[in-house]
C-alpha cells in the first residue's frame, strides 16, 4: 500500500483513544485528498480521549456495538446526544476539537473524510458543496454507511482477497455518498426556499401515519429528516402549509371519517381509536376541520342514503 500522510486516522487517531497502531486503510482522491478508515476497538472504556487536533475534516464514526457510556464535548461545550446504537453513525467535526468520554467497550470504524474531498465529490456530481446539513447532535441511521463498513471490516486485519483497488472504490463510494446525501446545496436551497426536500417530507409524514394514535415527538421527526427540531418545524410548515401537529390532526380526522361510515361504531370508540383524548376533544377538532360535528356529519350521511332521488321516475311493475 502506498505511504500517505496520516491525518486524524491510523496511529494518530489511535493515540487519542489510547490505542497503539489500530488497523487502517488509506487511499487518495483524484486531487490527492486523503480518505481513510480506522478500526477503533476497546475491550474496556478508555475514559476521556486525548485531543485529536484541529483538522479541516470529519470523522464519520460507524458504531459496531451499542455504546451507552458515551459523552461528547465540542469546543469545550458538552453536546446533548443520544447513545449511539449498534450500526448507528456519529459525525464529528474535527474543526470543533471533539473530545469524548468512553466508559465501556467500544468498536468503531472511523472514516476520515476531509472537507476538500467532499467538495471534490460534489463537483463530480455537479452539486455545490454546502456543509450545513453535515454534523449532527443525534446518531444517524444510514444503511449505506453501515453496509460499506461491513464490507471493509474483514480487510482491516489483512483478511479477504481484495486489494488496494477495492479499498479505493469503497472509500470513494462512502465519500460520494456523504457528499450527495448530506452536503448538496441543491437540497439545502430547496429546504430554505420551499420547505423539506421530497425525501424528508415523505419520511416525516410516513412516520406520523405509522404512529397516528400515540403520536410522534418533534425530536424524532427532526432526527428522521436529519434537521434540528426548530429547522424541521419551519421547513415542514413551508411544505405542508400547516404545522406538524395540525397535519397530524387532519390525518386523524380523515381516519375518523373512514370509521364513521359504519353507523354502529360509537363516536367515543372512534375518538380513542384515532388518537384523540376523548369524545369531547374529537368533536371539537372535527368541527374545526369540517365545519360540522361528528354527529351532524353522520346524520347527514345517513339522511342522504335514505332520501329518494329527486326527479327519479317511478318504477312501473310489468304485468
Amino acid at each position: 500500500m502506498t505511504a500517505m500522510p496520516l491525518r486524524a486516522c491510523g496511529e494518530r487517531l489511535g493515540r487519542s483513544f489510547h490505542l497503539r497502531r489500530p488497523p487502517a486503510l488509506i487511499t487518495e482522491t483524484r486531487n490527492g485528498h486523503v480518505l481513510a478508515v480506522t478500526e477503533l476497538r476497546l475491550e474496556q472504556g478508555c475514559g476521556l480521549t486525548a485531543p485529536i487536533g484541529h483538522d479541516d475534516a470529519y470523522l464519520v464514526c460507524l458504531h459496531l456495538r451499542e455504546l451507552s457510556g458515551f459523552e461528547l464535548w465540542q469546543d469545550g461545550v458538552p453536546v446533548a446526544m443520544n447513545p449511539p446504537p449498534c450500526h448507528g453513525t456519529v459525525v464529528l467535526d474535527l474543526t470543533r476539537n471533539p473530545i469524548a468520554y468512553v466508559g465501556e467497550p467500544m468498536h468503531v470504524l472511523a472514516f476520515y473524510v476531509p472537507r476538500a474531498a467532499l467538495a471534490e465529490a460534489c463537483g463530480d456530481a455537479h452539486v455545490a458543496w454546502d456543509e450545513r446539513r453535515l454534523g449532527h447532535d443525534v446518531p444517524i441511521d444510514d444503511a449505506i454507511i453501515a453496509s460499506l463498513g461491513q464490507v471493509l471490516l474483514p480487510l482491516m486485519n489483512g483478511h479477504g482477497e481484495y486489494g488496494q483497488r477495492f479499498v479505493n472504490h469503497v472509500l470513494h463510494a462512502l465519500c460520494s455518498h456523504v457528499a450527495a446525501t448530506y452536503g448538496g446545496r441543491r437540497e439545502v436551497e430547496r429546504i430554505e426556499r420551499g420547505g423539506l426536500a421530497p425525501w424528508q417530507y415523505r419520511c416525516a409524514t410516513e412516520l406520523m401515519k405509522r404512529h397516528l394514535v400515540e403520536g410522534t415527538s418533534l425530536a424524532a421527526l427532526a432526527a428522521e429528516c436529519r434537521l434540528s427540531t426548530s429547522a424541521f418545524v419551519r421547513a415542514f410548515k413551508k411544505s405542508a402549509g400547516v404545522s406538524p401537529h395540525q397535519w397530524l390532526l387532519a390525518q386523524r380526522v380523515d381516519r375518523a371519517i373512514e370509521l364513521m361510515r359504519d353507523p354502529g361504531t360509537p363516536l367515543a370508540d372512534i375518538a380513542i381509536a384515532t388518537g384523540f383524548a376523548d369524545q369531547s376533544h374529537f368533536t371539537r377538532i372535527f368541527a374545526r376541520k369540517t365545519g360540522v360535528s361528528p354527529g351532524a356529519w353522520r346524520n347527514a350521511r345517513q339522511g342522504r342514503r335514505s332520501r329518494p332521488m329527486i326527479g327519479a321516475s317511478p318504477v312501473r311493475a310489468e304485468a
